[in-house]
């Protein structure tokens, strides 16, 4: 599950590159030039979301250097018993020959508490020619590391779709269907 979750998902990195300028040692000095000011909290997650379209699109490429970029060297995913390295996960990714679903984010929400972000959604996938499998929901954990956001954690588990409910009459009894 956690490889076709990252065949699925995943940030580009594009325009975000943070200056943080301080003077001395002790931050501002009279006279130098101002810090810059950490990005907003919706900027921050602006940029966790572009993230996570490359990351989707880094999948699906099977883009090993993108993975090795944006995974931060501590990354590890779970899912149910599952748990992988970065080293193990890009191995994997390696592995992979065959395209992933096709699929679509959903729910998703982007958190920022200053230089961490959690980003929760589910995943759900289409296969024209079959069945798709059970959605996945997931939660993953960014830092912002010299600039850059990396994934330092990463659970995806596959959701059970409840089976339909029986049609029930106006008293809350069930019909059986026929």
């Amino acid at each position: 599950m956690i490889a076709i979750r990252t065949a699925q998902l995943r940030p580009q990195l594009t325009g975000m590159v943070l200056l943080i300028l301080l003077s001395g040692c002790g931050g501002h000095q009279p006279g130098g030039p101002e810090p810059a000011a950490a990005p907003s909290t919706e900027r921050a997650q602006m940029e966790l979301a572009q993230v996570e379209v490359a990351w989707g699109r880094a999948l699906e490429a099977h883009d090993t250097a993108f993975f090795r970029q944006t995974l931060a060297d501590d990354f590890i995913a779970t899912g149910g018993p599952t748990v992988l390295t970065k080293a193990e996960f890009l191995a994997d990714l390696g592995r992979v020959k065959q395209a992933p679903l096709p699929y679509r984010l959903q729910d998703t929400r982007v958190r920022i508490y200053g230089d961490v972000g959690i980003v929760t959604g589910l995943i759900t996938f289409e296969n024209p020619t079959g069945p798709a499998g059970p959605p996945s929901r997931y939660t993953e954990v960014w830092v912002r590391r010299e600039g850059r956001w990396q994934a330092v954690h990463g659970h995806y588990n596959a959701v059970e779709v409840p089976p339909p409910s029986p049609k029930a009459d106006t008293l809350g009894a069930s019909v059986p269907t026929r």
